[in-house]
């Protein structure tokens, strides 16, 4: 008897396991609306995760005794382009105020960044073109003065016999060389001797002059886009599922057998000679036995209608991946159905059996015909679809049972 409480326990017990799934949800909500009860879970996948998440979304879920079937799935986040406009002003000097030579000196567009990411175009806005003239003034322009100048009958050729400075128009000269030539001789002895020189000098110096300098211009213009940034955020998921199946009855239901079986042990462990309430203890044991046998009965069959449930989920494929199939009662046929709604499209789907051995090009199709298989799963055990998909088709896979 020992045992068979054992079993009943271990039955009720493993009846209310959770199967958990690859992704842990960040908030599980369990609610009611209009009659119904739900079970909402919320999922942040990053982008690089958000086929395998999808592939393996679970058509039905189980809580404890209950079966909840997918209701409803909406996703935000992801991949997103952020925009703003942005205005730059841009400032050059020109040599005219002439409109048509103002705007030769600026580009149509430029290129823009920061360092926030943002990138675009500008494009000029033409109606903006301000000309500011920006007057230069005066400014000192230096000039050289220059002066030859002849000293005629000097004793001798020394440069002592020279002026130093000259002033011409009220610049003063500094001398910068003299060239010296013999202007008369007298003969002594045999030989012409220099009696008088010539000295012709050079003279040079720096003037400066007020000069008025010439007007330029400072024009500029205004710059407007779009510029953009490219943002990749995590993927938010909200998976609702509705309550199909509640088996909560069946714990109750246990716990009243346990009850009448106890009740039955006792009486019939008790010391007592009495014919009639041997009888009656016997009665009431065998009562107590047939009882727990039919909430066993009822228990395993709930168990395994409701793994049943669980195998008749349909999987949905939309990309290249692979999602995991549970077949809890076997022998037992899947539909695969693939349907290329436009394009052209090629794959092969393979699957792993429980013993991890593979059906080779379990299923094929190219071109843009859909295809339906019908297959038959041996054995009860965990099996893994492998997909891949090719081509330009829109391509779904469905698995149903």
């Amino acid at each position: 008897m020992k045992k068979i409480l054992s079993i009943l326990i271990i039955t009720l017990f493993m009846s209310s396991l959770v199967f958990a799934g690859t992704f842990t949800p960040t908030i599980i909500r369990n609610y009611k609306e209009n009659g119904e009860k739900y079970i909402t879970k919320s999922y942040e996948i990053d982008v690089s995760n958000q086929y395998e998440f999808e592939n393996g979304i679970e058509e039905k879920i189980k809580d404890g005794l209950k079966i909840y079937e997918l209701d409803n799935t909406s996703k935000n986040g992801g991949h997103a382009t952020l925009s703003k406009e942005e205005t730059q002003i841009k400032v050059v000097e020109t040599n005219s105020g002439k409109i048509e030579d103002v705007l030769l000196e600026f580009p149509t567009e430029i290129a823009y960044e920061d360092e926030n990411g943002f990138k675009g175009t500008l494009l000029i806005d033409t109606s903006t073109v301000t000309t500011t003239e920006v007057f230069n003034g005066t400014y000192n322009k230096t000039y050289k003065v220059t002066e030859t100048v002849e000293y005629q009958n000097l004793n001798a050729n020394d440069l002592d016999k020279v002026p130093k400075t000259k002033v011409k128009n009220g610049i003063t000269m500094k001398l910068v060389s003299v060239d010296w030539k013999v202007q008369s001789t007298q003969m002594i002895g045999s030989s012409q001797v220099p009696v008088s020189y010539k000295g012709i000098a050079y003279y040079s110096g720096n003037g400066v002059q007020k000069v008025q300098g010439e007007s330029k211009y400072t024009s500029s213009a205004t710059y407007r886009g779009i510029i953009e940034k490219d943002e990749v955020e995590p993927l938010n998921y909200e998976l609702t599922y509705v309550e199909v199946f509640n088996g909560t009855w069946i714990v109750f239901v246990g716990a009243l057998g346990i009850v009448l079986l106890i009740t039955g042990l006792v009486l019939y462990k008790r010391k007592k000679t009495s014919r009639r309430f041997f009888k009656m203890k016997r009665k009431l044991f065998g009562v107590s036995f047939f009882v727990v046998l039919c909430l066993m009965f009822v228990v395993a069959f709930s168990t395994v209608a409701y793994a049943a449930e669980l195998d008749s989920a349909t999987k949905h494929i939309n990309t290249s991946g692979e999602i995991e199939l549970y077949v809890s009662d076997s022998p037992k046929y899947f539909e695969f159905d693939i349907e290329i709604t436009s394009g052209v499209g090629y794959g092969v789907i393979q699957v792993m059996k429980p013993d991890g051995s593979y059906y080779n090009n379990f299923v094929e199709f190219s071109g843009d015909t859909s295809v339906r298989k019908r297959v038959y799963f041996a054995d009860a055990g965990r099996y893994v679809i492998e997909v891949s998909l090719a081509g330009s088709a829109n391509v779904t896979v469905t698995i149903s049972d």
